[in-house]
């Protein structure tokens, strides 16, 4: 009986194996920061790829990398209450190297609802967030926990290609501990990216 089992368990595991479908799925996107953050920073760009694997027709895991790059947004940039655009502070900083970017390495869930052409989907992203920031003699990089809901529509063009499009709510929850006034800042980072790209399914 146990080799008769074991016979079912190799025969499955080789049909799902057979069966098994990863989608690699590069992607560019304008990101849109959206808070605070926009008193800083200006429009970004960015990139990245994901590799899934679909373990039904309408579930996918995988895993994802991005990266977004930001200027220095001179002229919403604001200090507390004082807008230093309206002091005409923004032509003098519009000239300096200030780089901000950001790097998520995430684990994604997706789930595909059913569709006749277009096929929209739902997903979520969680890791880990580099933040590196450097400019007015700082150079600074950090590690911090994000998550994003994920909304977006594929477009089949050929049986192992997808047109596709989403938005990710990237929030990014930043906890740290600032010795000069001996208090903790607890606050959040708020970044849409609008993706657009293709994927490659890699059937076996």
């Amino acid at each position: 009986m146990k080799k008769i089992l074991l016979a079912i368990s190799i025969c499955m595991g080789m049909s799902m194996a057979a069966q098994a479908q990863f989608t690699l799925s590069p992607h560019i996107s304008p990101v849109f920061p959206v808070g605070p953050v926009n008193n800083y920073v200006s429009t970004g760009l960015g990139y990245g790829a994901e590799l899934t694997y679909a373990i039904s027709d309408r579930v996918r895991l995988g895993i994802a990398y991005d990266r977004y790059r930001f200027d220095l947004n001179t002229k919403n940039l604001r200090l507390g209450n004082i807008d230093l655009g309206g002091l005409n502070l923004g032509g003098l900083l519009r000239g300096l190297d200030f780089k901000f970017n950001v790097t998520p390495v995430t684990g994604t869930f997706q789930y595909l609802f059913p569709g006749e052409k277009i096929q929209p989907y739902v997903g979520l992203e969680a890791g880990v967030y580099y933040i590196s920031a450097s400019g007015f003699g700082l150079d600074i990089t950090r590690q911090y926990f994000g998550a994003a809901p994920v909304a977006g529509l594929l477009y089949p063009v050929s049986d192992r290609l997808d047109l596709f499009a989403n938005a990710k709510v990237q929030t990014i929850f930043i906890k740290e501990n600032v010795p000069v006034i001996n208090e903790g800042v607890d606050q959040y980072l708020l970044f849409v990216p609008v993706n657009v790209g293709i994927s490659f399914r890699l059937d076996k």
